[in-house]
């Protein structure tokens, strides 16, 4: 039986004849940051670990990332520029006195974030309801309260 080892965010360990230590590698904003961490150099496997762990935190801080071992990720095509936000078209739930639902939708700013690894959030904030500068400004000011509350820091687009 085989268990996979977890190892810190950003950090490989390379176990190689020529190469055998911790390699962190951290991208942010387009711009990737890496540095090797040699058992041989920095002292032996948990030294040159801590070491690695040490050098990503303060790099991390150095570029503005924020530091969490959640994986962070933003869709490069997403139009509106902020990750997080969609504008959608979204089905009222009006109904005629019959029950039956009608054909009726209304542009929102649906907005998702994720609590944790295996769960996803969203609401939507209806353009038609605050009109469309107070519907972007309440929707790019809960996803940026979302990001602070689960990553530390604001995501960077």
């Amino acid at each position: 039986m085989s268990t996979k080892r977890e190892f810190p965010k950003s950090i490989t360990r390379m176990d190689y004849k020529k190469a055998v230590g911790w390699y962190v590698r951290i991208k942010f904003k387009g711009v990737e940051h890496r540095k090797f961490f040699s058992d041989g150099a920095w002292g032996g496997y948990d030294d040159a670990l801590e070491s690695a762990i040490e050098w990503r935190d303060e790099k991390e801080l150095e570029i503005g990332k924020p530091r969490t071992e959640r994986r962070i990720q933003s869709n490069p095509n997403n139009a509106l520029g902020v990750t997080g936000i969609q504008r959608i078209w979204r089905k009222t739930g009006a109904t005629y006195p019959d029950g039956s639902l009608k054909p009726n939708y209304t542009e929102v700013y649906y907005v998702t974030w994720c609590p944790n690894t295996r769960e996803r959030k969203a609401t939507t904030i209806s353009i038609q309801k605050y009109g469309e500068k107070e519907a972007w400004r309440k929707a790019v000011a809960l996803r940026r309260r979302k990001e602070i509350e689960l990553y530390g820091g604001v995501i960077a687009s």
